[in-house]
């Protein structure tokens, strides 16, 4: 009898030292990922850029996060702006201030086209963390002729104050 007790509290030992060692399962959390909107039409709000709310495993990275917004919007009514193949090597946060390093495909995007990929980023990190600069850099490489772009909450305006004209809607 005392053996096999002993044998019955050596199988539970093992399977709690087992079970200890086992990673939780991350919980899903909802994160807003920020991308263009297709059909743009000039009336006043925001209509460039939208919020699109998705559920994400609950992680201290902010790099692997923020490569699954890369991947692109779930809705046929938005885009992602950036290159199939661009990728957030690194985030480093020094006080509020976020600087984000992307693979040097990003650098295949100019003007307009950098600056929607570069605002979606700035919105996404702003609605996600504290931080009230946005400093965007690609490996190797210039952006536009700059060595980064730098963005706060405060200069992303985008209310249009003109009236709406017929020919105001872009396709």
């Amino acid at each position: 009898m005392r053996r096999l007790l002993c044998m019955l509290l050596l199988a539970v030992i093992l399977c709690c030292l087992i079970g200890c060692d086992q990673q939780p399962e991350p919980t899903p959390s909802a994160v807003n990922f920020y991308y263009c909107r297709k059909n743009i039409t000039f009336n006043g709000e925001n209509n460039v850029f939208v919020a699109e709310q998705r559920a994400t495993a609950i992680t201290d990275d902010l790099v692997v996060v923020m490569n699954e917004h890369l991947q692109g919007p779930e809705s046929d009514s938005l885009y992602s702006p950036y290159p199939t193949t661009c990728q957030i090597l690194s985030i480093k946060k020094v006080g509020t201030t976020l600087s984000v390093l992307f693979s040097a495909e990003l650098a295949r995007l100019t003007g307009p086209d950098l600056m929607l990929a570069c605002v979606c980023t700035a919105m996404t990190l702003f609605d996600m963390t504290q931080a009230e600069t946005v400093i965007i850099t690609a490996e190797g490489v210039l952006l536009d002729g700059k060595e980064s772009v730098m963005l706060t909450p405060d200069r992303l305006v985008f209310t249009d104050t003109q009236p709406p004209e017929a020919s105001d809607s872009v396709q």
